[in-house]
């Protein structure tokens, strides 16, 4: 899965209900990120100088763990995933057309 972390202005602009997420850009098919249904982004904008695409999720949390500004919060994710085994669930809140929603799958083999 491919995006970009979203904070300050930004996140304002995309109504982010915290301070920052992880604005969705590409999801490989097979990834868990396509198990759990993310939708990438499909339209093409350029926000700040940056060039984007919008429309897809924002991610919010991942196993209770929130996106926070910096680059802490997502090596926190990061371990929280590597230590999952197979049968265990990943749960992520995103940010999908204005609504928060909760997406979940089990670990594959």
């Amino acid at each position: 899965m491919e995006g970009i972390l979203v904070q300050g202005d930004v996140a304002g602009v995309l109504n982010l209900p915290q301070p920052a997420g992880f604005l969705v850009q590409r999801v490989a098919e097979g990834s868990p990120g396509w198990r759990l249904g993310i939708r990438p982004g499909t339209l093409r904008a350029s926000i700040a100088g940056s060039d984007l695409l919008l429309g897809g999720d924002v991610i919010l949390s991942v196993n209770g763990i929130e996106v926070l500004e910096g680059e802490a919060s997502f090596e926190r994710i990061y371990q929280s995933l590597n230590n999952l085994k197979a049968g265990e669930r990943i749960v992520t809140r995103v940010l999908r057309a204005g609504q928060v929603v909760e997406l979940s799958t089990e670990v594959s083999q």
